[in-house]
C-alpha cells in the first residue's frame, strides 16, 4: 500500500492560487531563495500531516489523511496600500476555500484556524507585511 505525499496536494493547492490570484506577482510551491523585489508574493508551504493511527481506522479500512498548508503572502511594506493588496489576497484565498474546488489530490479543503500578520525582513533586506493563512485539506 503506497501512502499519498503531502508534496501532491501543496503544488494542486500552488496551481489553483496561481489561477485564482491575478493580483500576485508569483506563486511559489516551495521555499524561494529571494523574491527579486516582486510584491505581492505568495508561498505555499508544507506546515505537517495527519495520518492513521489506532483512532483513525473504520471498518472499512483507514481513513483519508489530513495535509496542513500554510499560505503566506508577502507585500512589500512601504508598497503604497499594502494592507489593501494582502486583504484582497486574502479574500482570494477565501473564496477559494468557500468555492470548495473539484481536485485531484484533496477531498475537502478548510482552515486551520486564524490568520495572523506580521512585519518580516526577507534576506535582501528588504520589508514585508505577511500574513500566514493555516490550511487543512483531506487528502485522498
Amino acid at each position: 500500500m503506497s501512502v499519498q505525499s503531502r508534496k501532491a496536494v501543496r503544488e494542486e493547492v500552488g496551481m489553483l492560487l496561481t489561477t485564482r490570484l491575478t493580483g500576485a506577482q508569483q506563486v511559489y510551491t516551495d521555499q524561494p531563495s529571494g523574491f527579486g523585489g516582486q510584491s505581492p508574493v505568495v508561498v505555499v508551504a508544507s506546515s505537517g500531516s495527519e495520518r492513521e493511527g489506532a483512532n483513525k481506522r473504520t471498518f472499512g479500512g483507514p481513513i483519508a489523511p489530513l495535509f496542513a498548508l500554510d499560505v503566506y503572502v508577502f507585500v512589500l511594506a512601504s508598497a503604497t496600500n499594502a494592507d489593501d493588496a494582502l486583504d484582497d489576497l486574502e479574500a482570494a484565498v477565501a473564496q477559494l476555500v468557500a468555492d470548495e474546488p473539484q481536485a485531484q489530490t484533496w477531498t475537502a479543503i478548510g482552515y486551520g484556524g486564524r490568520t495572523e500578520t506580521e512585519f518580516v525582513t526577507v534576506l535582501d533586506g528588504s520589508e514585508y507585511k505577511r500574513e500566514r493563512i493555516p490550511l487543512v485539506l483531506t487528502g485522498r
